[in-house]
């Protein structure tokens, strides 16, 4: 049975959704084809449960769209999984022909076949498990005990391709290196400070040796390289110069990854990369890395006894993150350093 899911748009939302994606692909007995935005098309190279993948940029208005919309279309794919919540991709979907099945709201139900209430615990749980309910429709009954969906196995980037990239980068070989990635698109509530970004960073390299690559986008430039400044000799700013196929190479050599909640948290998790990752006004319960090998650090709590999510401090302060200290941080990344994580390999069986 041919089948299509239309993707999520942020690196963190697609990783969340691969247990979903995977359970799709069972069902449909077959890989499933992807709709999703031409930037975020690589992650699906990660996972053998993606098929033909159609990278179109669906914030384009529909009549721009609809040359793509229609070829996928004439592609006859019986069962369609939409699963942003938006009117928009509902009415995308719905283009697109085949049974609809996304969550209800927004008006997006006269677009499904299937409207899927969301269920009472969705506040409660990860999100991965949101995803994999509408796929399997596990969202009636009791909310998940699990941490999180489980993630699927993987397949990692190809080995000589990542060390040549590591090269051309001028990094050292996979397991000599960490990666920070202290930026965050969420904005700055989520961003611990860099100064004690650079003090973990010079004890790294002076206790351990490993050079600390710093990595971001464009737009992170100006954070990266004072950062990197003031570790000193040591640090390699990559701020904008890695597209994310490098960023699966730069990723899956790191000894150790130390970065905020952001996308590539949730890219390292996949890729089984050690993770710290100090913890502010985000629900880790919902929305936190897939992955055993992460440690959370977490500050004083949120007067209002739980995580925010919000862009701006309701209070006029960041004292969740600016309370996580660099002395905590580091006896974090002690400790993942400390445990067997080198070589290591997350691969289709």
């Amino acid at each position: 049975m041919r089948s299509c899911l239309f993707g999520l748009n942020w690196v963190g939302d697609v990783i969340m959704s691969f247990p979903a994606l995977t359970r799709a692909a069972e069902i449909a007995g077959e890989p499933v084809e992807i709709v999703t935005r031409p930037g975020l098309a690589p992650l699906y190279k990660l996972i053998p449960a993606a098929g033909t993948v159609h990278a179109i940029d669906t914030r384009q208005p529909f009549w721009s769209l609809l040359p793509a919309l229609v070829a996928i279309r004439k592609r006859s794919c019986a069962r369609v999984i939409v699963l942003p919540r938006s009117f928009r991709t509902a009415f995308q979907a719905f283009l697109c022909g085949g049974r609809r099945r996304g969550y209800a709201g927004e008006w997006r139900s006269a677009f499904l076949h299937e409207a899927v209430p969301v269920p009472s615990w969705a506040e409660r749980v990860h999100e991965s498990f949101l995803h994999l309910g509408l796929v399997d429709d596990t969202t009636l009954g009791d909310p998940p005990a699990a941490p999180y969906a489980p993630l699927p196995r993987l397949a990692p980037p190809e080995a000589d391709a990542a060390e040549r990239t590591r090269q051309r980068l001028g990094l050292p070989p996979a397991g000599g290196y960490v990666v920070f990635a202290p930026g965050a698109a969420f904005g700055e509530i989520k961003r611990w400070p860099a100064e004690r970004f650079a003090a973990l960073g010079r004890h790294l390299l002076s206790h351990h040796g490993l050079p600390v690559v710093l990595s971001g986008s464009a737009g992170e430039a100006p954070l990266t390289s004072s950062i990197a400044l003031d570790i000193g000799n040591g640090a390699i700013d990559l701020a904008g110069r890695t597209s994310l196929d490098e960023l699966f190479h730069l990723l899956s050599g790191a000894r150790l990854l130390v970065c905020n909640d952001s996308g590539t948290m949730h890219l390292g998790a996949a890729l089984g990369t050690p993770l710290v990752v100090p913890v502010g006004p985000t629900d880790m319960r919902r929305t936190g890395p897939m992955s055993p090998d992460a440690i959370i650090v977490t500050g004083a709590p949120c007067p209002d006894g739980v995580p925010c999510r919000r862009k701006n401090c309701r209070h006029g302060h960041r004292r969740c993150l600016e309370s996580v200290t660099s002395d905590a941080v580091i006896a974090a990344a002690e400790r993942r350093l400390s445990a067997p994580a080198f070589p290591r390999e997350r691969s289709i069986p």
